[in-house]
Formats: C-alpha cells, structure tokens, sequence
C-alpha cells in the first residue's frame, strides 16, 4: 500500500477513609449543592486558590459555590449558621506559607461536624496549581468520585495550514502551543508515567508519518520512524506497555512496542494477524487490546483482542465505529459511530455488555477521551466549519465547549492525574 493510500485510510477513520457525605447528581435531578467555600485569611494567594476551587466544583454542574472570608472556623452555632443560610456543606481552607502547606477541613454545616481534614502541600507562586489540588482533595469526600482537576487536556489546532499539539487545563483554560510551528503534528497521546509526563504524537514529514515524544517543555524527540504510519499509542496503566499501529507490508497492524535490553535495541510484537486496516489501539487493564478495523466487514468496527486466547471479539453493531477510548476507572470503552449520517458517541459496558448512545443532534462527535475519574468525555465537535474541543458530563448529559468557534481543533487527549505537573500561576 503507497503512502497517499494509508493517509488515505488514516484520514477517513479518523476525521469524522471517613465516610462521604454522598452528594450526588444525575440527570434527573435539577438542583446543584449550595456550599460554602471559607477562606480562613486575607492572602492574595489564598484568595486566588479559592477562585479555583470555586471553578472547578461548579464546572461538575453539582455545586453552587460562594466564597466567603472570616478569621476562624467558629462555634458549632457559627457552622450551623451556614446550614440555616442553605450551605449543606462548607469547606475552611487556610495556609501556612512558612510550612509550605495548607489546611482544608470539609464540615457537615447540619451537624456542625468536621467529614475529613487534609494537609495539601503547594508552591506559593502555582496558585492555580494549589486550587487544584484542593479541589481534588475534597471532592471524593463530596462525591464519592476521584477528583480530576489537575488533570490536563492535548489537542491539535490548525493555524497557518498546520496542526500544532496545544495544552491546556482539563476546562479548556490556560492554553498555550507546545510544539513549534515547523511541521504538521496530529493526535497527541498522554502516556501513563505519573512522574514524568510526555505526549507522544504523529509528524508529517515528506517520506512518513513518524511518532514523536515531547514533555511539557516542548522539548521533544523521534520516538519511531519507520516508513509507512507511526501512530495512535496507547499506554497501559502500568505504563510497562505501549501498543500503536504500524503501517508495513500491505496493511496496518496493531504492534506491542518492547525494549530489549541487551541489544540495546527496541522490539516489536505484532498483535493482529489479518488483511484490514487495523488502528486506533487501547489497553484494558489486564492487557486485552481494543481497536478498530475494517477486516472482517469491509467498513471500521470496534474489536477486542483477548490476549491470551489470541481471540477477537467485535463489540459494536450498527454503523461504523472509529476511534475507540477504554477509562479504567468505569470499566468500559467509547467509540464514535455513524448514526443517520452523523457520528455519535456510543459507549459499551463490559460489565453489561451493553451499548449506549451518549450524544445526540447534529455535528459529528469524534475522537473521544475519558477523564480520568470517568466521568466525563472530551472529544471533537464538527457541523459545518467549526471545529472545536468538547468536555461532556455523563453523569448530566451537559456539555462544555473549550475552544471557540474560531479555532480549528481535534483529537483532544484526556491526560491521567499525575503526581507531578509544571503547572505556571
């Protein structure tokens, strides 16, 4: 196969430990939380970091969140105030600069009663940073749900002719280009290091299509360059594994990228064993492959490959399917599927082994990324010549849009929670 058939091909695939307090939300259910953020000082930095709590917990359409500032948390009259005034829940956050740390304390204001306490470390000029980790705290004693606030967001933006690899905060904030306009650079893809984040993602050049690698720096390198395409990694949660597709011989194969350490040299598994197209790869957890092709019908489905047996198994009906994502954390795999001429997201749960449409009306959704709490979706918006990034809630069903209607930008990429990220205030 030449090389203006496999971009071809890839072209078409892709282009279309106390106890909670329990306070949750579904789509039935009108109402957000009012709650009480209580900032215990007068610091610029602790007011800053409240501004991010706030935003961030509203962003989940569960909370109604006011700022309020006072000296001390008060009497248990003084908590209970709060519950008289609507607060069902009131958060105290105060800072000890000097220990570089700040205190978060989430009260139950009926009961006058601390939930959970917490010592956040922070840097005192990342307050964005620190709002984050605050937020993050908090919310699984809120929810039950793992925070994901200091999570952040690739995609590309096309400026100029050229797509570039942008990043930003997971609500679309703080963009900024971190590969320089030299080349075309499509489908970014975090990997799972939670030490040391890097994006890998795909470079045009004249003779292939090579997988790069970049940190948050935009320092970046060559990561595989074989002729043909080099693209769409996926990372096992371990981070041990990487899986991507290799365009060699003919066809596109799903291979299990190694590295040998006494020849120094790295080694390639191949995974699927036919004469489709076989792209778009993602780990489950134990390892199983799950990835669209086209072998068996002669148009893109969603497949799994238990390793073990070497089995396959299609796990979507219907139309098309393209661009398949597995969250971990709600054990199921999103897909875009063409639905009366219009891609939709569909989810398949492997616990119930049951499909769902997620997404409805008009403009195409493709290119889907999971949080990492699994609770919502970003993924690209296309009707006429918008082309914008998207984050969907699936526990309400609303959807944001973080790019505007006058940028051009695909393939976001949903980052894990990592350990450590150089956020700048």
């Amino acid at each position: 196969m030449n090389m203006k058939k496999l971009l071809f091909v890839f072209l078409t695939l892709t282009s279309l430990n106390a106890q909670p307090l329990r306070i949750q939300v579904g789509s039935k259910i009108a109402h957000k939380t009012k709650l009480a953020l209580v900032a215990l000082g007068n610091s610029k930095a602790l007011e800053q970091a409240c501004a991010v709590v706030k935003d961030d917990l509203e962003f989940t359409h569960q909370f109604d969140v006011e700022i309020i500032k006072q000296a001390a948390v008060g009497s248990k009259q003084a908590v209970k105030a709060l519950h008289k005034k609507g607060y069902t829940v009131a958060l105290f956050v105060s800072e000890k600069p000097e220990e570089r740390f700040s205190e978060l304390r989430v009260y139950n204001t009926r009961k006058a009663k601390m939930v959970k306490g917490y010592k956040i470390p922070y840097a005192s000029t990342s307050t964005r940073s620190w709002g984050h980790s605050l937020s993050d705290a908090c919310l699984p004693v809120l929810t039950g749900k793992e925070g994901f606030f200091s999570s952040k967001l690739a995609f590309c933006k096309e400026e100029g002719g050229k797509k570039q690899i942008c990043v930003t905060d997971y609500n679309g904030k703080k963009a900024r280009q971190l590969v320089p306009i030299k080349s075309t650079a499509v489908a970014p893809r975090w990997n799972n290091d939670p030490e040391n984040p890097l994006i890998l993602y795909s470079e045009y050049t004249p003779v292939n299509v090579r997988l790069m690698s970049t940190n948050l720096q935009g320092k970046k390198q060559v990561a595989v360059n074989f002729d043909g395409l080099n693209m769409l990694p996926a990372f096992s949660e371990d981070g041990n594994e990487v899986v991507m597709c290799l365009s060699q011989n003919e066809s596109t194969q799903i291979y299990s990228y190694g590295y040998n350490k006494k020849s120094d040299k790295p080694t390639y598994t191949r995974l699927t064993h036919n004469d489709g197209n076989n792209i778009s790869p993602t780990i489950m957890e134990n390892g199983d492959v799950v990835f669209c092709s086209d072998y068996q019908q002669g148009r893109p489905h969603i497949y799994r490959l238990k390793r073990k047996r070497g089995a396959l198994k299609k796990l979507s009906s219907g139309g098309s399917c393209y661009n398949p994502a597995y969250s971990v954390a709600a054990n199921k795999v999103a897909y875009s599927q063409m639905l009366e001429g219009t891609a939709q997201i569909m989810v398949y749960d492997f616990k119930t082994k049951q499909e769902k449409q997620v997404t409805f009306g008009h403009g195409h959704k493709m290119e889907c990324s999971w949080s990492p709490c699994g609770n919502y979706m970003a993924f690209s918006y296309e009707s006429g010549k918008q082309k914008r990034i998207a984050v969907q809630s699936l526990l309400t069903g609303k959807r944001r849009y973080l790019t505007s209607v006058k940028q051009r930008c695909s393939y976001p990429s949903w980052s894990i929670n990592y350990s450590r990220f150089p956020h700048k205030a």
